[in-house]
């Protein structure tokens, strides 16, 4: 579950697979994507953060990064854009469930405020990968 500012954000068709999402401002600026997914490869929690760590390999810094048992937040910056993901898995490590954001660095105290309406309301599903 998400809740998103629909007045900022228009949402995309879902994919095709009906496992995720995309939801864009008017001027492409800025993006959500959601989405869950079966963890077929049974990454832990921190596994899936090193993979993940490795993709950020281009970003210039990584300035936020807390951790739980069963979740994480990397966010960090690359040029003039800032990117944002939550993970968190569920159904005992079976799912994963992830929101990222992208948005223009200078826009950060705007899309500040919106990532923490969004995260607290982003909850893990409990689709296919639960029973």
């Amino acid at each position: 579950m998400l809740s998103y500012p629909s007045s900022v954000f228009e949402p995309q068709p879902p994919s095709e697979k009906g496992d995720g999402q995309t939801f864009l401002t008017r001027d492409g600026r800025a993006k959500i994507v959601v989405y869950g997914a079966v963890n077929d490869e049974r990454f832990s929690p921190a596994q899936y953060r090193s993979t993940i760590l490795k993709q950020f390999a281009g970003y210039n810094e990584m300035d936020y990064s807390p951790r739980g048992k069963s979740w994480f937040v990397l966010s960090g910056f690359r040029d003039d854009v800032i990117y944002y993901q939550k993970v968190m898995f569920s159904c005992g490590e079976r799912v994963i469930n992830a929101l990222s954001v992208t948005f223009p660095r200078k826009e950060k105290k705007f899309y500040e405020g919106l990532i923490e309406v969004m995260e607290d309301s982003f909850k893990p599903g409990s689709g296919e990968g639960c029973r």
